[in-house]
C-alpha cells in the first residue's frame, strides 16, 4: 500500500519518461511505438497494448511525443 495519489506519483515519475495518458494510465514512453488517431487517440506500445489518452491530457501527450528522442 502506498499513501500516494497517482497524481503525486505522475509528477515523481515525469523524468524518467513517464507521462499519464489517462486518469488511470501512467505510461513509461520506452514502450511506445506509434500514436494513434482512431477514438480519440490511444498510445501503442511495444507489446501492442493499446493506452486510450483522455481528452484532458491528449495535449500534454503529443507535446511529450514530440519532446522524447526515442
Amino acid at each position: 500500500l502506498v499513501c500516494k495519489t497517482l497524481k503525486e506519483f505522475a509528477g515523481i515519475l515525469g523524468s524518467y519518461n513517464f507521462v499519464r495518458t489517462h486518469q488511470s494510465h501512467p505510461v513509461n514512453l520506452k514502450y511506445f511505438k506509434s500514436y494513434l488517431k482512431g477514438d480519440g487517440g490511444s498510445l501503442l506500445l511495444t507489446d501492442r497494448f493499446k493506452v486510450p489518452i483522455s481528452k484532458a491530457h491528449r495535449a500534454i501527450v503529443k507535446g511529450r511525443l514530440q519532446q522524447f528522442p526515442g
